[in-house]
């Protein structure tokens, strides 16, 4: 976008890809910990699914390649259509806590390196502002549940409270195990700051996407032990997903845009760096 609009980068692809890579990382080692903490097994989510009902969703609009929608989607039709059957609650933890992981992420570093933009906008004519695009590759370890004749001499035994999200797997009269895995996974963040400094608006967004993978992985803990809010959380998801847009894109519009021309001088919105 930058080389676009200005003719070259105001920051380097390098110092960007090492960012981006570094945050990843950070990511990364937070996220392993939560899904390993949950103890939520990817053996049964239905991922598979999810992927490709994201990418059919995308077709309709880019923003709901959000596994919040397929996810959510996925999950009310194997509940009410008994297919696929996948671990409704585990598939929730797992949108959840990606979620919270993007939060934290968002709050940390998506306001940085923003890239300075103009609009137009109805009442106050031709506007500055910034537009947040990030993304950030993460490396996750997830946890497989294995069934296995003899049980490994090399485990590690767990408190009693764990796993927090339980399986959806009948394991009467066989031998359970979990093993991790690791994998490759990666989050995106996208926003345009118009009336706050970008800063505060990544904070906003941050807050809220960490308060929503808060409340989902609360109703995904309940519903690996309540049927009910298999339910009630298979509708929160994309549900309070597209509020949290909703509302993000009404303050932009109700606000009056900050980076406007000044009467007298000139206001500069970025410099590009020696």
């Amino acid at each position: 976008m930058e080389k676009r609009l200005y003719g070259r980068h105001i920051i380097p692809l390098r110092k960007r890809t090492l960012n981006s890579a570094l945050y990843g990382l950070i990511g990364g080692i937070v996220g392993s910990f939560l899904l390993i903490f949950v103890g939520v097994s990817i053996s049964n989510v239905g991922i598979h699914f999810a992927w490709l009902l994201a990418i059919i969703l995308m077709l309709i609009h880019p923003r709901f390649i959000c596994f919040s929608y397929a996810g959510g989607i996925l999950s009310l039709f194997s509940l009410i259509f008994g297919y696929p059957k996948i671990d409704v609650a585990g598939l929730m933890a797992i949108v959840a806590i990606l979620h919270f992981i993007e939060g934290v992420l968002v709050y940390t570093n998506g306001y940085k390196q923003a890239t300075p933009i103009f609009m137009e906008n109805e009442e106050y004519g031709v506007v500055g502002g910034f537009s947040l695009q990030k993304f950030w590759p993460l490396p996750l370890m997830i946890l497989l549940l294995v069934a296995s004749e003899e049980i490994p001499t090399e485990i590690v035994n767990m408190p009693d409270w764990w796993p927090l999200i339980r399986p959806s797997l009948d394991t009467t009269g066989e031998n359970f195990f979990y093993m991790m895995f690791p994998v490759a996974a990666g989050l995106g963040y996208g926003d345009i700051s118009l009336t706050s400094l970008p800063k505060r608006k990544a904070r906003i967004s941050a807050i809220n996407l960490g308060i929503f993978g808060t409340v989902l992985l609360i109703l995904a803990v309940f519903a690996s032990r309540l049927y009910i809010f298999k339910y009630i959380a298979a509708i929160f998801a994309p549900i309070a997903h597209e509020l949290l847009i909703y509302f993000g894109r009404n303050i932009e519009k109700k606000n009056k845009p900050i980076f406007l021309s000044p009467e007298k001088g000139e206001l500069v919105l970025d410099v590009y760096p020696d």
